[in-house]
């Protein structure tokens, strides 16, 4: 069920998946691997841009919805490239009321935070303290979307020192990380579609 709706096979759902250069990525790797639509009864179409960070999703966000229908259901993966620039406190500050604003402005639409997932390489900071705020902003939320109706996705089989898991840089995945990665984008959606 969708919004009280059956799911029925003849008919898509939109979706929007918004993020940074792990959604550009992915969507690529999608078009080979599942479709773009990730094998679901859902129209989805893909926003990645390559070192997105918090502010310059709300600006994406607001012109998306300023210019088109909102969707369904909204998939966010966004907040990994600030960290280490902006506290994670601020950064979960920010993201909470701002998203705060959307649910209240578009009910509707099933918020979905694909949480912040590991790196090989941190470019702004010491890699555990690093990853201490990626911890911290992921649960805060994982929890906070869960109160306005919402879905968590977690990557918890990518991990830094999993092997064939990222490309020399240390923070872009491998085909085998991004199937990985797709899937759990695959469940999120599927939840936040029968929810």
């Amino acid at each position: 069920m969708f919004g009280g709706i059956s799911l029925n096979p003849n008919f898509s759902f939109p979706v929007w998946i918004v993020g940074d250069s792990y959604i550009r990525r992915a969507f690529r790797r999608s078009k080979v691997s599942v479709g773009k639509n990730l094998g679901l009864t859902a129209d989805i179409t893909w926003f990645g841009v390559g070192g997105l960070r918090w502010g310059s999703f709300v600006c994406l966000l607001n012109s998306l919805l300023r210019s088109r229908p909102a969707p369904n259901v909204l998939v966010m993966h966004v907040g990994g490239n600030d960290l280490g620039q902006l506290n994670g406190v601020e950064l979960v500050r920010q993201m909470k009321g701002y998203l705060l604003q959307v649910h209240e402005r578009y009910p509707t639409v099933k918020l979905v935070f694909s949480c912040i997932n590991m790196r090989r390489v941190w470019r702004y900071g010491p890699p555990s303290k690093v990853n201490n705020a990626r911890v911290f902003v992921s649960n805060v939320m994982s929890t906070f979307v869960g109160t306005l109706g919402g879905v968590e996705i977690r990557h918890p089989e990518i991990k830094h020192d999993s092997a064939g898991m990222f490309l020399e840089d240390g923070v872009h995945l491998t085909d085998s990380g991004h199937d990985i990665f797709i899937t759990n984008l695959q469940g999120g959606i599927r939840r936040a579609l029968e929810h």
